[in-house]
């Protein structure tokens, strides 16, 4: 027996000398640079749109095997400005060398720096993006048609999967809908994920600039938490959550499982104390004129709510509005043939 586990070690160590030589040969005779043109002859050739390297591609070796891209973009559909639709000034993104022996999948942190992304709808209702969309559909469906029923029932998930993180900055998206007439703006994106693994809890925060034509809003929303998966249990649980919006602080948690094609979540949202008026006055509405100044001025709420991918269940919803209590309660049954019921209670209304 010992000298069969010494003749498997054996192996494996020359399995993974030869998998390090090939990396080490492949960074050191390998100029990706070189490859730019024809990847963009390739992309010109599916796509239709110019694909512009302005900066330098790069290896990084052992013990993470990672690739770099300097400045890039991606030409617009015909008939939408600007020219660009997207635009990155660098990214980033690697991978460890020795775990994938194991069957084990661990990323480094992923860097995206300088995202530019400009969407729009022209007013017949094509995007800008439809081409790409359609292009990915055809190949996928061609991929299925081939393969068939082969890799049907086979799993090519790793035995695990970590990511150390990942670091979004100064990301702008621009959507310009010519059909509705309005423009949505999200600038100085950012968004930091801590190191995900399974069972790991890991914080998370994401924040932007937000202006809208209509309504008329200019906010800088801000999103924060913690997060962690069970792959075992096929869960994520998020704990922690606090999202502020405009005039509004939410807090609450999320939970949700699916495994053997059963899905189930459950929420828990809370509205800390809020004004009404001030709400309005920063969606650019006028607050009503009442006889009492102090009224629409205390606003707070707490949601329950759970259910599956066919159902969901209104635990328990409960709204104060100044001296007004609301409370609700009710359920969605089959979502492909709703069934809804809903019981609100009010105890008093100051007209």
């Amino acid at each position: 027996m010992n000298k069969i586990l010494k003749i498997g070690l054996i192996i494996i160590g020359a399995l993974a000398a030869l998998f390090v030589t090939a990396c080490i040969i492949l960074v050191l005779t390998v100029d990706p640079n070189d490859y730019k043109p024809q990847i963009a002859e390739v992309v010109k050739e599916q796509t239709g749109r110019e694909l512009k390297f302005e900066g330098d591609i790069s290896f990084n070796f052992f013990p993470w095997l990672g690739l770099e891209v300097g400045p890039m973009a991606l030409g617009n559909a015909s008939g939408f400005s600007p020219s660009e639709m997207v635009r990155i000034k660098r990214a980033e993104a690697s991978i460890r060398i020795m775990p994938l022996l194991s069957g084990e999948v661990a990323v480094g942190t992923v860097v995206l720096d300088g995202l530019t992304l400009n969407l729009a709808k022209n007013k017949q209702g094509v995007t800008n993006w439809d081409d790409l969309a359609k292009g990915g559909e055809s190949s996928t469906g061609k991929a299925e048609t081939a393969t068939g029923s082969e890799t049907s029932g086979k799993s090519s998930q790793p035995k695990s999967l970590s990511v150390q993180g990942v670091e979004i900055t100064n990301a702008n998206i621009v959507y310009d809908d010519m059909q509705a007439g309005a423009k949505t703006s999200i600038n100085d994106l950012s968004l930091s994920i801590g190191e995900v693994g399974d069972k790991i809890r890991f914080p998370f925060e994401l924040k932007f600039h937000l202006k809208l034509d209509n309504p008329e809003v200019d906010t800088r929303p801000v999103l924060t938490g913690f997060a962690m998966f069970d792959q075992e249990a096929g869960s994520i649980e998020v704990d922690d959550m606090k999202f502020s919006l405009l005039n509004l602080e939410l807090s609450g948690l999320f939970f949700a499982k699916s495994k053997n094609d059963d899905t189930s979540f459950s929420a828990e949202i809370k509205l800390a104390q809020a004004s009404v008026r001030e709400l309005m006055k920063q969606m650019g509405m006028t607050p009503p004129e009442t006889s009492d100044p102090k009224v629409l001025e205390n606003l707070t709420a707490d949601l329950k709510v759970n259910g599956s991918d066919t159902e969901a269940t209104l635990e328990t919803l409960t709204v104060k509005l100044d001296q007004t209590l609301i409370t609700a309660e009710g359920a969605v049954k089959n979502f492909k043939k709703p069934a809804i019921t809903i019981n609100v209670n009010v105890d008093d209304i100051d007209a």
